[in-house]
């Protein structure tokens, strides 16, 4: 599977939050695991992996001018755990660099619009 370009249709595209687990982490903290992570990896152990809906898109870049704004198919969501026992539930997508991986969408970064920014939901 590859990125899905975005149409003016997607324009459309609304703000959702993926499915959440009961226990969330705090953001900052939440920011600093994926940090510390290293590219492609999740941070914890993935304890439950289910397919996502067609219409979840992870969207990137739009932080600078000369940036557009990028839609990737969430392919799967991820019940990840840390070593605290927190879990969190992350989207998975191909990677934007390596189309032969799959990775967590927070930890991925697309060469041409930059950082991940949030999940969208577009019905089809």
């Amino acid at each position: 599977m590859s990125n899905v370009e975005p149409t003016q249709d997607e324009t459309e595209l609304t703000e959702a939050e993926a499915p959440v687990a009961e226990e969330e982490a705090e953001p900052a903290e939440e920011e600093a695991e994926w940090a510390e992570a290293e590219a492609g990896t999740v941070p914890g152990k993935i304890v439950e992996l289910v397919p996502a809906d067609p219409g979840w898109r992870a969207v990137f870049g739009g932080q600078e001018e000369w940036q557009e704004t990028e839609l990737f198919r969430v392919i799967a969501w991820a019940l990840v755990e840390d070593d605290d026992g927190d879990r969190q539930v992350v989207g998975m997508i191909v990677d934007p660099v390596s189309s032969s991986s799959i990775v967590p969408a927070p930890n991925a970064v697309s060469p041409t619009s930059g950082e991940f920014l949030r999940y969208g939901y577009k019905p089809s």
